[in-house]
């Protein structure tokens, strides 16, 4: 059925096509050949407005979005934008100590260590290889190094629980 509605909707070539929720009920292939489409309109320069619950879609074929609570745009921008900063980085090591902490603090004052695990926030997501060689240096073992840039659905959920509308 949504492959009929989406087939239905192009058929008159028109330059601004709105979609609602076009991969719901779809699998995995079906997902993929929907946002392989969504892709081509907009190469043809077609405008498509994609209303959707999965932001992690939204993110890959969107250049920009509008989040929108209770009826109230609560932030918009173009993608680039909303996903700027933020960037985390998670890090498993080992013999970690106590002054190597206090280095990293440097790039998030908030950072959290436990159990081996570190997690913090960084500035730039460019700061990583700086992160790396001061976790060598400081003479800690490294088992994995897993930069993470932002995603939608962190920001549409850190906008809702603040409860802004």
């Amino acid at each position: 059925q949504q492959r009929i509605g989406m087939a239905s909707a192009l058929l008159c070539d028109p330059e601004l096509i709105f979609l609602d929720e076009p991969t719901s009920a779809l699998d995995p292939i079906g997902r993929k050949e929907v946002r392989d489409m969504i892709l081509t309109l907009k190469q043809m320069n077609k405008t498509v407005f994609l209303n959707s619950h999965l932001l992690g879609e939204v993110e890959q074929v969107c250049d920009s979005a509008a989040i929108i609570s209770h009826g109230h745009i609560v932030k918009q921008g173009l993608m680039s934008d909303l996903l700027k900063g933020q960037n985390s980085l998670e890090i498993e090591a080992d013999q970690v100590g106590f002054e190597l902490l206090e280095q990293l603090k440097q790039y998030d004052p908030e950072m959290i260590y436990d159990g081996g695990v570190i997690r913090l926030k960084l500035r730039e997501l460019s700061d990583t290889p700086d992160i790396a060689a001061l976790i060598m240096k400081g003479g800690a073992k490294l088992y994995s190094f897993k930069p993470q840039s932002n995603k939608l659905e962190d920001l549409f959920i850190q906008l809702i629980e603040k409860g802004e509308q």
